[in-house]
């Protein structure tokens, strides 16, 4: 089965930043130590260097197309001394994209590498087509780097060896989020665990709350990612995992086995079918885009139960047109979110890798020692606590005003002095640190950042193979995981019987499925014995 890395692990940002603006933003960590210190030198460093280092950046955005030289690149351009070039590319299309880049060797001189675990990536770094990066991490040049997490350098090498900076994240993020009025209104608690899910979807797909006087309110909205190969559903895992099950690769008797071939999985999409018979799911969710949800559906009020990784921030449509009709003051009157527990009312959330794919450099266009020791610098500005602030939140006095060191409160698009689109979809720059400001002004997105930092190790539930890799999974993930989604979305609308899936299992085993489990195994045993 495809870990969810390849679209996935772009698109869960930019959801963060569209559909929330400022406020769910990269983390909500405050900085500590000699930061503040290491942004200065970067700075002053740069204003002293005579020529600013230029070089090209493929992209990917939601929503519409980003200004070009927004206040945020403008200031980042000035403080890093440099003068890159963004090619922007829609969500939708950078897999194929970076598909076409990597097939044909044009390649821009830094480029967002979606999954560093997949065929495509592996080959190009194994053959030294990319800089490594190592030695930079512990240089006292580049100070940044040290912001960076042991865990997401080690799950981010390839064969011991680091060919990209990780674009860290937090662990927990994946969460249920509804219409907190509509649940008061039907007298229901928060859905946080699979039964209540399944309550509220029936409650909300047999209702009329958005007072229309039809009922066509979708239950529960599911929406898909692009796979290694095809098309998922996303945040599956949250469902499987809270129902019992593994992180998509976890162990069992002492061995690894992927989470498709393990009862949870089958009772967790076996449900799914269930709520698609009863009319709970919509009927077109196969093709139904993640990115989509919000604006299709939650503002439509279409739904009010959906999977997510954030929640809709101050610009939601929905949201602004109550507010402005008095029916509403703050985002909490309407939107809410949850983090599911097991049967037993433990919480138990799928934990994420650590990071969402990385940025690499091909050596076929920056070719110059020294010119890559000066892109590196401006990455190295990124990594500091003013960098990481400038790419998540933009510019002080323009697209937000401080509070105190680690708070802000942003200023309205529509009141910022200095007009820019979609100008947040640069922190996509965004390497590690966790520095973000945390949003002040609505409670919802308060408790946001305050929630992903709170939790207890055994709360979260890893994926084992992630520090890994498996030459089947990097040379026959995208075949296998185009058969088991295929086999999922069929099941689940109904299209084939319990034995036609389990036939689908068994030819997924023995298409390299097996095969991926025991060299996961075998990394895995060899780096206990270590």
């Amino acid at each position: 089965m495809k870990r969810e890395r390849f679209c996935r692990a772009l698109s869960v940002l930019c959801i963060a930043g569209v559909l929330s603006g400022f406020a769910v933003g990269c983390s909500s960590k405050s900085a500590s130590g000699t930061e503040g210190s290491q942004s200065a030198t970067v700075t002053q460093e740069a204003s002293e260097t005579a020529k600013p280092v230029e070089f090209k950046i493929v992209l990917p955005y939601t929503g519409e197309t980003p200004s070009s030289n927004s206040p945020t690149e403008k200031k980042l351009k000035k403080n890093s001394n440099s003068n890159f070039t963004i090619e922007w590319t829609p969500m939708i299309s950078y897999a194929d994209k970076y598909n076409v880049m990597m097939n044909s060797g044009q390649l821009p001189d830094v480029l967002i590498i979606p999954d560093v675990k997949a065929d495509v990536f592996l080959d190009a770094a194994k053959n030294d087509q990319f800089w490594e990066l190592s030695s930079y991490m512990t240089n006292d040049d580049y100070p940044g780097f040290k912001n960076y997490k042991k865990l997401a350098l080690q799950n981010c090498k390839t064969d011991g060896k680091l060919y990209v900076l990780p674009r860290e994240r937090i662990l927990k993020r994946q969460m249920v989020c509804y219409r907190v009025d509509w649940a008061k209104e039907a007298g229901l608690d928060a859905p946080d665990t699979i039964d209540k899910l399944y309550k509220m979807a029936q409650t909300f797909g047999k209702g009329d709350f958005d007072g229309n006087g039809q009922k066509d309110t979708i239950g529960l909205a599911l929406g898909t990612v692009q796979d290694n190969g095809g098309t998922t559903i996303d945040n599956l895992n949250e469902l499987i995992v809270a129902n019992g099950g593994i992180n998509k690769f976890g162990l069992k008797d002492g061995k690894v086995v992927s989470t498709i071939v393990t009862s949870e999985f089958k009772s967790t999409i076996s449900l799914l079918r269930r709520m698609y018979k009863e009319n709970l799911i919509s009927k077109d969710f196969p093709i139904t885009k993640t990115t989509e949800l919000v604006s299709n559906f939650v503002d439509k009020e279409k739904t009010g139960l959906w999977l997510s990784m954030g929640v809709p921030g101050p610009k939601d449509t929905l949201y602004l047109a109550k507010k402005k009709a008095g029916k509403v003051k703050q985002l909490s009157d309407m939107y809410a979110f949850t983090y599911l527990k097991d049967a037993s009312g433990n919480p138990r959330s799928p934990a994420e890798s650590g990071f969402n794919g990385g940025i690499a450099f091909p050596k076929s266009s920056v070719k110059d020692q020294t010119r890559f020791d000066q892109i590196m610098k401006v990455f190295n500005y990124i990594s500091t606590k003013d960098g990481q602030r400038l790419v998540n939140n933009g510019v002080e006095g323009i697209q937000y005003t401080k509070v105190d060191d680690t708070h802000i409160k942003a200023i309205p698009e529509d009141q910022q002095k200095i007009k820019s689109t979609n100008s947040s979809a640069i922190n996509q720059m965004s390497t590690c640190g966790n520095y973000a400001y945390t949003v002040v002004g609505e409670s919802l997105t308060e408790d946001l950042a305050k929630a992903r930092n709170t939790y207890k190790d055994s709360e979260l539930v890893a994926d084992i193979t992630v520090p890994f890799t498996s030459n089947e999974y990097a040379q026959n993930g995208a075949k296998l995981s185009k058969l088991i989604d295929t086999a999922t979305f069929k099941y689940i609308l109904g299209q084939i019987s319990d034995s036609d899936f389990d036939a689908a299992i068994k030819q997924w085993r023995t298409s390299g499925g097996d095969k991926m489990d025991t060299e996961y195994t075998e990394a895995y045993q060899k780096a206990q014995s270590n």
